[in-house]
């Protein structure tokens, strides 16, 4: 039996004898709303907690950690949307890489987007 895994931004066939093989369980539909709405959504009225702008009020300096360049994440369009509300703030990222390497150039844009060049002092 062959079987279809997805594998990074690509998938992978394998070859699995059918007596191995009890069950292949697909995740659930889950609907998707456009970014720019859900983030709105997110930002000014998160579950339990104060609004994006509350938390991020003053003038500390703020730490984003974001997903190395592995991870389907989104991180560059999210930034892209938070951008006008935190480009004047004192802030910083670290690339959670785990045992991962360091990120390539590519990567680096990749993560960030058209900002990179911006943040990347």
């Amino acid at each position: 039996m062959q079987i279809k895994i997805p594998y990074g931004k690509d998938y992978l066939i394998i070859d699995v004898p059918e007596h191995n093989v009890s069950a292949i369980i697909e995740p659930n539909d889950v609907p998707i709303s456009p970014l720019p709405e859900l983030m709105e959504q997110a930002l000014t009225q998160p579950d339990h907690s104060p609004s994006f702008l509350d938390f991020i009020n003053g003038d500390g300096e703020i730490l984003f950690i974001v997903n190395d360049g592995s991870r389907p994440t989104p991180t560059a369009k999210v930034l892209k949307e938070i951008y006008p509300i935190i480009k004047d703030k004192n802030i910083r990222f670290i690339i959670a890489t785990g045992v991962h390497r360091a990120p390539t150039p590519e990567e680096y844009s990749y993560i960030f987007g058209d900002l990179y060049e911006e943040w990347k002092s």
